[in-house]
């Protein structure tokens, strides 16, 4: 028996020698088209039925359709008939969404391949297919994801989000021929779409940053790498909370919990933090004390080992005692308690991170304006807004919308002040919020 497995495992690894180029790189063995590449419609729909939607089921044609914004049916002649894949900002476009290799698309120069598979018919007929490998400067890609970071805490770096799209398909085109750099390559994937999950979330692209976080998450997995799933988990809490998927973020914080035991204590810290302000947005009053506990949990581990000082070592999550009382103030916002969320939150501006100062401003306007004091609020709210607009942030906008709502529905709500700021805010808005619970 053992002699006719090995004798089937020859004649198997003779086929794939034998086939064509995405065979012999370990692909699926997909037709050929008339061109000498994968049949893209194959390609897309072998990708799409490994897509996993938030309750764990995979992409149908439906789903597809929705996110292309074109009918099931034209879904369908995509993926038995070619129709529709003319276009590469197309291809482009399914290549990030169902994570496929942008070689498999066309989008990137085939590898080389044996003389006996162009002997057979399989070389691609473009001129590109001799060259078999692409370069990637390592260094200079980590130098410009620490500016990237830099961008966003100071202010706007929405600016960057086409050379991060492009550094993203250039590291997918170069995974397959990586190598013994192919964990370099992929945690550099896992860092890229981590940037653009938290520069979409801040435009309010709900969807978008969804896609990246839940990326970064699988490949993460993918390497078996417990703290870079850690930080992706957290980063995806963010972005279900803006959304107001409460229960999907509390579902994020479960799963980052069991991964504790394999964390450094500063990484366990910020499980924790990020949990509990998880837990106490979907559970309100009702867990309120536990989730307390667990940030304060958090809290300690921070005090004994604090945070890398080194920004790539700390994977660019600025975890410290200053962001562990923002996340308690909103949280304790969150159950009721606005007097004791002012006594937490920070009163001095940090420099350097424009983003997190506003968003503790906010949190400080909510107090007051929920402890009555809706003059200060209201002015609090007036500064607040045309730094806002200067670093574009649509999350933080619409914050002071909804702080604006609220004080337009109080005793103060004629007031000269809530006119203006009404005036201030208004305009189109970018971005969809999502949906209130799921």
């Amino acid at each position: 028996m053992q002699q006719a497995a090995d004798g089937a495992a020859r004649e198997e690894h003779a086929r794939a020698a034998s086939g064509p180029w995405w065979v012999q790189q370990g692909y699926p063995p997909f037709e050929a088209d008339e061109a000498g590449w994968p049949h893209a419609g194959q390609v897309v729909r072998y990708f799409r039925q490994r897509k996993r939607r938030p309750d764990g089921k995979c992409w149908t044609q439906a789903d597809l359709a929705r996110a292309l914004g074109i009918s099931e049916r034209a879904v369908r002649n995509m993926e038995e008939r070619k129709e529709g894949l003319d276009s590469i900002s197309r291809r482009r476009f399914l290549a990030e969404t169902l994570q496929i290799p942008p070689v498999l698309l066309g989008l990137a120069v085939a590898p080389a391949v044996p003389a006996s598979s162009v002997a057979a018919g399989y070389a691609p007929e473009s001129a590109a297919a001799h060259v078999s490998r692409f370069a990637v400067d390592y260094e200079q890609l980590q130098e410009q994801e620490e500016r990237y970071w830099q961008e966003y805490h100071r202010g706007n770096a929405t600016a960057a989000l086409p050379r991060i799209q492009t550094t993203l398909q250039a590291l997918y085109a170069q995974l397959p021929f990586a190598g013994s750099e192919r964990f370099r390559t992929t945690r550099l994937l896992v860092s890229y779409h981590l940037l653009a999950s938290a520069i979409t979330r801040d435009q309010r692209a709900y969807s978008q940053a969804i896609e990246h976080a839940s990326r970064a998450i699988e490949l993460a997995q993918s390497l078996d790498h417990a703290e870079l799933q850690a930080v992706a988990l957290y980063r995806r809490q963010t972005v279900w909370l803006d959304a107001r998927h409460r229960q999907l973020a509390l579902q994020d914080a479960q799963q980052a919990r069991g991964l504790l035991p394999s964390l450094p204590p500063w990484l366990q810290a910020a499980v924790l933090i990020r949990g509990g302000f998880s837990q106490a947005f979907a559970q309100g009053r009702v867990e309120g004390s536990r989730a307390l506990r667990e940030m304060e949990h958090g809290a300690a581990l921070l005090q004994r080992e604090p945070a890398p000082g080194d920004a790539r070592a700390g994977h660019f999550l600025r975890m410290d005692l200053r962001r562990y009382r923002v996340d308690k103030g909103a949280a304790l916002l969150e159950m009721g308690r606005p007097r004791e969320a002012l006594e937490v939150l920070p009163q001095q501006r940090r420099a350097g991170a424009a983003r997190q100062s506003a968003f503790t401003d906010l949190l400080i306007a909510q107090a007051a304006i929920e402890l009555g004091d809706y003059e200060m609020g209201a002015a609090l709210a007036l500064e607040l807004v045309g730094p806002l607009r200067q670093i574009g942030s649509q999350v933080n906008l619409e914050r002071a919308r909804r702080l604006t709502e609220r004080l337009a529905a109080s005793p103060f709500g004629s007031a000269p002040e809530v006119a203006r700021l009404r005036a201030l805010l208004a305009g189109p808005r970018r971005g969809k919020p999502g949906p209130q619970s799921v």
